[in-house]
């Protein structure tokens, strides 16, 4: 087994010398065994090793005797002892999560943490063979890509190793036995409620001894070959997902011209990529929902779906990504505004600056070209700022007769999403039986004043109008009427 271990790690460059290696055990036989195993080699490979207990205290008195077992282990072998004990049942069930995703969870936040504020800088776990050979099943049965075919990896970014993954459970086991070293047994392993015990204690003997006596070897070298395939795909997908995708403050935006144009294979990595830049995660994402965000990609859609974690809305040729519970979401908002005035603009990208100045200054050029400009002697009062509503309807400086905001926005291409919390200025308006208290729109961004409120010859004080970023820049429209920042 020791030389099984040294070839796997010297594979795949899991280990150098100098590095501070905590082993997480457990106390059952395959991380005992992992522990023993690197002790052994420690010298040969030049590392300096501690060991690493989480106590998810899910079995009572014998979780603590197991952390006990542990730490009286550790100091048998001289070894520094780290321990963190957690309920990790009472915290899943306050915040509803599933208890096995949630231990993991815990446990590997723990690993990370310990890197973080320790000197160890590769925490080494006890996955063997078999373990891989069960994830791969189990994810295959659950309907995963290939991604998911990689099981679980040898050497993980955040300084996760795995060097049992080229040694089955049996053979960590008779590690022990043929030394006499002890372990402790967890009962829960037998449980039959769990998936992973049933298919580890029914369906894999099964298979193996009615189809494949060799199974555990064949799914661990499935996971092998989709690990290279995934390793392949990851680099050929970063260069691409970066001219498809961009990213907001918030939120992830899809380009459907660029995406159409991808094959359907590099396509379905892209949403699935994108998906997991703006949750942060995979967790709960299968391949249902990769579909449903494609099929909204397609042709002819518009529209939105919820996947776990977000909202996927499209408009025109562009699919938004944002948390479901998204803190960027602007309300309606109406207040009145007295000029000279600076306003943040709710959402907090944005704010409006209102300037008067009179025609003498103009005349000495102090007119800001980039600012757009209403008759302030022509404009009622009092003006309001407020967020525009289906129905709002105005005549911009230029046009031959009045047009429905949604019609602009639809000849300016301006997705759903910008349109949430867009500014208009309004003066009262003349009352009618079907309204009773009407306001007139006298500028709104992108699309500017109104016919008649426009500067004439004879206009002697005016009203400067720019919205500013938060920077200082100016908020202007591009070639395709999008806002931009110059």
């Amino acid at each position: 087994m020791l030389e099984e271990v040294t070839r796997w790690i010297r594979r795949h460059g899991m280990l150098s010398p100098g590095d501070r290696v905590a082993v997480a055990v457990s106390g059952g036989p395959d991380s005992v065994a992992l522990l023993y195993a690197l002790v052994a080699l420690a010298p040969e490979l030049g590392i300096r090793l501690a060991v690493a207990h989480f106590n998810h205290q899910l079995r009572g008195g014998e979780s603590d005797e197991d952390e006990q077992f542990v730490a009286a282990l550790s100091a048998r072998l001289g070894l520094q002892f780290y321990s963190k004990s957690f309920d990790v049942k009472g915290f899943a069930d306050i915040h509803g999560e599933n208890l096995e995703q949630g231990a993991r969870n815990y446990r590997y936040q723990w690993f990370t943490q310990l890197i973080q504020d320790t000197e160890i800088n590769k925490v080494a776990v006890g996955h063997t063979l078999s373990d891989q050979a069960e994830t791969v099943l189990l994810r295959l049965f659950r309907g995963s890509g290939s991604a998911g075919l990689a099981g679980v990896l040898p050497v993980r970014a955040d300084g996760i190793v795995r060097p049992l993954l080229g040694v089955t459970r049996e053979q960590a086991r008779r590690f022990l036995e043929d030394r006499s070293l002890q372990w402790r047994e967890d009962a829960s392993n037998l449980d039959p409620r769990h998936d992973r015990n049933r298919l580890r204690h029914e369906l894999m003997p099964l298979l193996q001894r009615e189809w494949n006596p060799n199974l555990p070897a064949v799914l661990a070298r499935t996971a092998e070959w989709a690990v290279d395939e995934e390793a392949y795909w990851e680099q050929a997908l970063s260069a691409t997902a970066s001219q498809v995708m961009e990213r907001r403050s918030g939120s992830l935006e899809l380009s459907l011209e660029r995406w159409s144009a991808l094959p359907a294979a590099m396509a379905r990595r892209v949403l699935r990529h994108a998906i997991e830049a703006a949750r942060g995660t995979l967790q709960g994402i299968g391949w249902d929902h990769i579909e449903q965000l494609r099929a909204l990609a397609g042709k002819n859609r518009s529209g939105e779906i919820h996947i776990p974690g977000l909202i996927a809305v499209r408009s025109f040729d562009t699919i938004r990504l944002e948390p479901a519970l998204s803190e960027n979401r602007i309300r309606e908002f109406d207040f009145a505004i007295q000029p000279p005035a600076t306003v943040p603009l709710p959402g907090g990208k944005t704010k409006l600056v209102l300037r008067v100045a009179d025609r003498r200054d103009a005349d000495r050029g102090y007119n800001d070209q980039r600012s757009e400009t209403l008759d302030w002697e022509r404009v009622p009062r009092p003006l309001r700022l407020r967020s525009w509503r289906p129905g709002d309807c105005y005549r911009p400086q230029g046009r031959l007769s009045s047009k429905k905001l949604k019609a602009l926005f639809q000849e300016s291409r301006t997705p759903v999403w910008e349109r949430v919390g867009w500014p208009v200025l309004t003066v009262p308006g003349i009352a009618t039986a079907e309204v009773e208290h009407p306001d007139r729109i006298v500028w709104t961004r992108r699309f500017g004043v109104a016919e008649d409120c426009k500067p004439r010859d004879d206009s002697r004080c005016w009203l400067h109008i720019s919205e500013i970023d938060q920077d200082g820049s100016t908020v202007s429209k591009n070639r395709k009427g999008r806002a931009s920042v110059k």
